[in-house]
């Protein structure tokens, strides 16, 4: 059986096994029919795909300036999650007490980003080395000639 003749929910829980958003950038861009089904992902699936891309890039930079724009993206969504709720919203003040990474952390249970708002962190970031590198470069949809 080919990739393209998977059901597409089992093609929308693949991404989730991916260690890190070049793959899925990568699969998308084989075809049509990818790319469509790809962009059904769950949102939390691609922010801990963004996540894991950031680590490992992180590892060969030693640095980890990523986690930070990724953690102000998500940032807005932890917060509805967490208004009017007091368990909640203690949970989210033990997230402060450890910067961007407990708010990233705390976001890949509550929050998800989808991957047209990491295209636009990507292309409002351009000017500056803190992206996820080539993960997103020169990524655009079918309609923009890619995939």
């Amino acid at each position: 059986m080919s990739l393209l003749g998977l059901p597409l929910d089992i093609l929308t829980f693949l991404p989730a096994y991916f260690d890190n958003l070049r793959t899925l950038i990568q699969l998308q861009a084989t075809c049509r029919a990818l790319y469509a089904a790809l962009e059904r992902i769950s949102p939390r699936t691609i922010l801990a795909l963004a996540v894991r891309s950031d680590f490992k890039q992180s590892k060969a930079w030693g640095s980890r300036p990523w986690v930070h724009t990724l953690a102000l993206a998500v940032a807005g969504q932890v917060s509805d999650w967490a208004v009017g709720d007091l368990a909640r919203t203690t949970r989210l003040q033990g997230a402060f007490q450890h910067g961007s990474r407990g708010i990233l952390m705390l976001a890949l249970e509550v929050a998800g980003l989808t991957l047209a708002d990491l295209r636009d962190l990507c292309v409002d970031d351009s000017s500056s080395n803190s992206g996820p590198g080539p993960y997103m470069e020169n990524y655009s949809s079918p309609a923009g000639g890619h995939a």
